[in-house]
Formats: structure tokens, sequence, C-alpha cells
């Protein structure tokens, strides 16, 4: 029983220094409740064992400086790999956000995901054996808990997928399947634009919709896994069907599928656009709102502001007012997250949207394999 405690302990002290970053003993201390001989004892355990390292000094008050302690930024490598509706993308990262490689391999809907992914892993240990967990995001539904693929809007061949213990056991590695909406987040949390948040909300604008909600330093999953999906909100009952099975959800009316969608039917119906005979893809969308073109400024801002009027919703549940906006629709800028903070206003609570603040996304495409990786080197840090 006393193992037990002294284990339980080491696990909070480690995970007060995740989520706190830059922290001193004294302030260790303070936060858990456990007097300052106590965490000394766990703190010098930790180092010993390379999952935390001292990182520089807090700034002096007169007296003697403390050391900070953070968790080891060299924990690793695990592979990352996100899973979306296109293909994979794989990384190879470290927990400090060192990439040691990169890839993306197509995948072609019908079948194969889980036989390319070992071919992918395969290949990547050969080059990395020193890999030690693996990390998957997905763009549908995943029961974190049991690490399987329980569907995607976007993809048919991912139904009830246990990646997780098909990849433990042909590799015998940990391995770790969540959301991509939170594996981007985590991202932001730990090297990019929200780093100094205990609180905030993270809007992944892609292929599909999805919201992470980072509260008290944490990010909430829900009991199986399955959060934040603001993109199966129905705005329009009457609208189009949307791959969850329902009609005019968010996701089937303002993602990036659907806006590329929406210009190559107009273009097709005859409505003017400089993107006529050209690909048209969320990017050239955006460039061409940027420029005057009527069409695709008519499309961005108007999914926006569909956009917005769900957020407001989201805010006043949950009174958290940060908001940080990735995925691929994030180029966007100023023409995306304009009509989405005059949509917060005007239809949150005043005595939150006051306070309503928009961030873009430090980290591009790459973010969604890379949060994987580093989340499963979380995990495998807590056994």
């Amino acid at each position: 029983m006393k193992q037990k405690s002294c284990t339980l302990k080491s696990e909070y002290i480690l995970e007060l220094i995740r989520i706190r970053g830059n922290i001193s003993r004294t302030e260790l201390s303070r936060v858990s409740g456990m007097g300052l001989p106590t965490v000394g004892k766990y703190v010098d355990d930790l180092l010993r064992v390379g999952k935390i390292v001292e990182n520089g000094y807090e700034e002096s008050s007169g007296g003697r400086r403390a050391r900070l302690l953070t968790i080891n930024p060299s924990f690793g490598p695990a592979i990352g790999i996100d899973m979306s509706g296109e293909g994979l993308r794989l990384s190879v990262v470290n927990l400090g956000g060192e990439v040691f490689s990169a890839s993306e391999k197509p995948l072609k809907n019908g079948g194969g995901v889980s036989e390319t992914i070992h071919e992918l892993v395969s290949e990547t240990l050969r080059s990395f054996p020193e890999v030690k967990s693996i990390g998957i995001a997905s763009s549908g539904f995943v029961d974190y808990s049991s690490g399987i693929s329980i569907s995607s809007a976007h993809r048919g061949d991912v139904d009830n997928l246990p990646l997780r213990s098909y990849l433990e056991k042909s590799f015998s590695l940990p391995v770790l399947v969540d959301d991509v909406s939170r594996t981007w987040a985590l991202v932001e949390k730990n090297l990019g634009n929200a780093r100094q948040e205990k609180d905030f909300i993270f809007l992944f604008l892609d292929e599909g919709i999805g919201l992470s909600m980072c509260i008290d330093y944490s990010f909430y999953r829900g009991p199986i896994g399955i959060s934040g999906e603001i993109g199966h909100f129905v705005i329009d009952e009457n609208g189009p069907l949307c791959g969850c099975g329902n009609r005019g959800c968010l996701e089937v009316l303002a993602s990036c599928n659907a806006l590329v969608r929406d210009a190559v039917r107009s273009i097709q119906n005859g409505v003017y656009s400089s993107l006529q005979g050209r690909e048209i893809s969320i990017e050239n969308v955006v460039a061409e709102a940027e420029k005057g073109d009527k069409l695709c400024y008519r499309l961005l801002t108007g999914a926006a502001e569909r956009i917005g009027v769900v957020l407001a919703q989201v805010i006043n549940l949950l009174g958290i007012t940060t908001l940080v906006l990735g995925g691929r629709m994030r180029v966007g800028g100023q023409l995306l997250e304009e009509p989405i903070r005059r949509m917060v206003k005007t239809h949150s609570l005043s005595l939150l949207s006051r306070d309503f603040t928009i961030r873009s996304a430090h980290y591009g495409k790459e973010a969604g394999a890379m949060g994987a990786a580093i989340l499963s080197l979380l995990e495998l840090f807590k056994k």
C-alpha cells in the first residue's frame, strides 16, 4: 500500500511539472500541498530516471534563485501518424517537438488502412529502432480508452478498426489513438500559441470540424474519448446529408471540404470566379477571396459566420473565452476571424464576449502527427 501511495504521489508531481511548465520545488510544494522535503525526494527520483530536467532559474526576488524543473524534452522519440481522409502523415518526434523524420502517403478509400500504417511503421522502425511509442491521430470518431477507430465521416474503411491492439501486437510498442483536434491542440499547448493558457478552446477547421477543450491545464475527452464534436451540431435540418447520417451539420456546411464543394458547384452553375479552369482547394479559395473574388469571399465569410454562431453557444456553455484556430482553413486570417468575432459578440453573453480573443495556431499540417507522437510519450511517462 505504501509503494502504491508513493507511486501516485510521484505521478502527481510529474503531472504538475508537465502542465505547469517551468516550476520550482517551492511552487510544487505550494500547489501540491506536500512538504518541501517530500517534494524534493520525488523530484530527485524523477531527475535520476531522466523524466524531468532542471531548466534555468526563476527570477530573483532578492534571495537565492530557485532551479526550475520541466519535462525532459529529449525523451523519446515516438512515431506519430495523422490519419486523414486523404492520406497518412508520419513524423518521428521527441517530447520537445524535435522532428527527426516526416513523410506522407496517400490512401485509397476502400480498405488497406491498417496494412498501410503497418508498412509505414515497419519502414520507420528500420531507421529509428529506438522509438518508444506510437500515436495515431484520427479525423473520425475514436474510442480513446480502447484505441478503436469507431467510424469516420470522411472514410468508409475505418469502422470498428482496432488500431491499438493491432499495432501493439505487431510491434510490441505502446500505442495511443486520439482525435486529431486534440493532438493538434496538444502541440499548441506544449509548444505553440497556447503555452501560457490554463483554459482555452481549440477549433480544428479542416476536412471536418472539431473542438478541443483545455480546462485547468488538461484536455477534456469525455468517458470514451468523444467530445467537442461541434462539426455535428445541426444548424440546418434541411441541409446537405453529412457523413454522420444527419442533415445540415456545421461540418457539411462550413468545413474546407464544404467550401471546395460549393465553389465547384457554383462555377459549374455559371457563377463567375477567378478559379474558373483552375484547381480548387481551400488554399486557393482563401487566396482569391483575399484578392477580392466575390464568390470565394462569400463562401469563406459565410462559413465563418456559421462557425461563429455555434462558437457563441460553446462559449456560453464553457465560459472559456480564448480561442485558437487550427487546421487548413486557418490560413483565412482576418477574413475568417472577423466574422467569427462578430458572431460571437452578437450571440454570446456580453460578460464573456468582451474578453473573447482569437489566435491562429503556430503549427500547420504537421501538428496532427506531432501531437499524436508527443501524446503517446506523455502517456508512456505515466506508466
